[in-house]
């Protein structure tokens, strides 16, 4: 009687590009991946485009990476089962979803300046000063803010786009994100612990990407973390990359995300968990690995939680080249970074002016 393959059948059943490696090499394609020629024998190295180096220590968990498959890039995410690997293709270089995103938010930031300045007369209300209406409100404007400009900057976010890169000692500016994140932390009855390297690392990266990264990070960590919880960070330089972790205590990635979270936001919204939102932060965590050369890793450890480990290339600035940032607008539009970036994860009351 002639056995069935379960990886082959697994392959068969997705309805995107999918394929398996063993040794190193493709092993079997499902259909959809054989029209976009990937065929069995070919050695999985000479199509990675991003993370070697991150997949050659992978073991467990699921990595985001990416494949150069017929001069197309394509984002990828890989998992382990035994001694194979299954890789789920996603070519999301050209969008529609993320152009008609950006279109709806153009739409809305105009009611938000409406709203911004009716919310400003309330603030100064003397009627309200003993009432949190304001406090909510302007957390609330702050996550519209967000949410808007997280719609906004997907499409160019995705592509790679007008990426600003500027030599930073990296160490001491994931310190400055931890250290007001911390004490935001605290305030809000949760605890922030974080390791860095006690050297200087200086290296190209993009300060708005990453910065923008780390909190999204730090947001799902906390709004995953059961009340009282403590939060972990790590800054480590492992071989010609840095690797950014974030590892919470919540319960991990419910069992209806088992397929390619790296595009949660291409999901039917308001079917899921509230605080998993539009799925737009993982895109933008996944972008900024990509652009500087990293992948990310996700990983349930025993027990409980979740851990997240993004890497980028310790690449350091060509001769010569100066980078400067005059004349850069400020992505946040002149508020707190790390208020306007947590403001779907904080209690109301620390948004009172």
């Amino acid at each position: 009687m002639q056995q069935t393959n379960p990886v082959n059948e697994l392959l068969n059943m997705l309805s995107f590009p999918a394929f398996s490696v063993a040794g190193g090499l493709v092993a079997q394609v499902n259909d959809h991946a054989a029209q976009r020629q990937i065929e069995p024998g070919i050695e999985i190295s000479s199509l990675l485009h991003t993370g070697k180096q991150a997949y050659s220590h992978f073991t467990d968990g699921r990595l985001h990476l990416q494949l150069c498959i017929a001069k197309t890039i394509w984002n990828a995410s890989v998992t382990r089962t035994m001694d194979t690997d299954i890789f789920l293709l996603e070519n999301a270089v050209d969008s529609q979803d993320l152009r008609m995103l950006s279109l709806a938010a153009l739409q809305l930031r105009s009611s938000l300046a409406e709203i911004v300045l009716l919310a400003d007369k309330l603030n100064k209300d003397e009627a309200l000063k003993d009432s949190d209406i304001p406090e909510k409100l302007n957390r609330s404007l702050l996550s519209m803010q967000r949410l808007i400009g997280n719609m906004s900057d997907a499409p160019r976010y995705s592509k790679g786009h007008n990426c600003h890169m500027q030599s930073r000692d990296m160490t001491a500016f994931v310190r400055e994100i931890l250290e007001k994140s911390q004490s935001l932390f605290k305030n809000a009855g949760y605890t922030l612990e974080y390791v860095l390297p006690k050297d200087a690392h200086l290296i190209m990266f993009s300060t708005d990407r990453l910065e923008r990264a780390i909190y999204n990070l730090l947001s799902n960590a906390l709004k995953f973390s059961p009340k009282g919880g403590t939060i972990s960070a790590k800054l480590e330089k492992c071989g010609d990359m840095m690797m950014f972790t974030v590892s919470d205590e919540g319960q991990g990635l419910p069992e209806n995300m088992s397929g390619n979270i790296f595009a949660r936001y291409l999901r039917q919204p308001g079917l899921e968990d509230s605080r998993m939102g539009m799925g737009l932060g993982m895109l933008f965590v996944c972008s900024t690995a990509s652009i500087h050369g990293g992948t990310v890793l996700i990983r349930q450890p025993e027990g409980k939680g979740l851990s997240v480990t993004m890497t980028i290339s310790s690449r350091s600035a060509e001769p010569g080249v100066v980078r400067s940032d005059i004349y850069r607008l400020d992505y946040s539009g002149g508020q707190d970074h790390a208020l306007l970036e947590l403001s779907d994860a904080l209690p109301a009351w620390l948004y009172k002016k």
